[in-house]
């Protein structure tokens, strides 16, 4: 074979050489990389969860009410605690903040809460008992006379003016009992309080309390309920056994 054909077979070997595939082992690196060189997944941290709705910062102003005792508006840091809220309440009314049982929604407030757990901000109304074995004794306060009323003389005719209608008042007779409506019975106090549904939610707390069994209260709290269920309306209704199921 003389060179011209050798070059020309050589050529001809290396053109059909490099048209065909070429595969490589799984464990090939291409030159110019380090031998260590290995393929990582890149990793991505999870944002943190967006904290639900605002923080709220100064001072709220929160009513408390009791069925028989009174009602009060107290003011107290936004980020106090429950027990905060209850020394508010005996630094205003003189109530023993031990004596308290506070409760919002038919469920009892702990001492050591957040105010902002239980969603309590300016406007909520929440709810006074006596805890167990304990009374409310609220501080009365009489505000001071003013000074013009002091300074200003009574008249004999004004005298004599208060003294004919005592007088008169006296003559008339005065009713002991309550006026009756015609819902079962009831009178207008009775049942303007059973139209609210947080009676409803101190009875389910007293009956919890006294029977000793959840299940026991809420089998009763549906007996009277259901008594009046017209008064209350279905909507409220529906409330209110929602939240005593809780």
């Amino acid at each position: 074979m003389s060179s011209v054909e050798e070059s020309l077979f050589i050529s001809q070997f290396l053109a059909a050489y490099g048209s065909q595939e070429t595969k490589f082992p799984s464990t090939y690196v291409p030159s110019g990389l380090a031998p260590s060189w290995t393929s990582k997944r890149a990793v991505f941290e999870r944002p943190a969860k967006p904290v639900k709705g605002d923080v709220i910062e100064g001072d709220i102003e929160v009513t408390i009410k009791a069925l028989k005792s009174g009602e009060w508006t107290v003011t107290v840091a936004a980020q106090g605690t429950i027990a905060n809220l209850k020394e508010a309440l005996q630094a205003k009314a003189g109530i023993d903040a031990g004596a308290q049982r506070l409760v919002l929604k038919g469920k009892a407030l702990v001492d050591n809460k957040h105010l902002s757990e239980y969603g309590i901000t300016t406007g909520s109304v929440v709810h006074l008992f006596a805890k167990a074995g304990a009374t409310l004794t609220p501080t009365a306060t009489t505000p001071p006379a003013s000074a013009s009323s002091a300074s200003t003389p009574v008249s004999e005719s004004t005298i004599a003016a208060g003294v004919a209608g005592a007088a008169a008042a006296a003559k008339v007779p005065q009713s002991t009992k309550p006026a009756v409506t015609s819902y079962r019975g009831l009178s207008e106090a009775g049942t303007e309080i059973v139209k609210d549904a947080e009676f409803w939610y101190w009875l389910n707390e007293q009956l919890k309390e006294r029977l000793g069994s959840k299940e026991d209260a809420s089998i009763m709290i549906k007996g009277f309920i259901g008594q009046y269920r017209d008064l209350i309306g279905n909507a409220g209704t529906k409330d209110i056994e929602n939240e005593i199921k809780k």
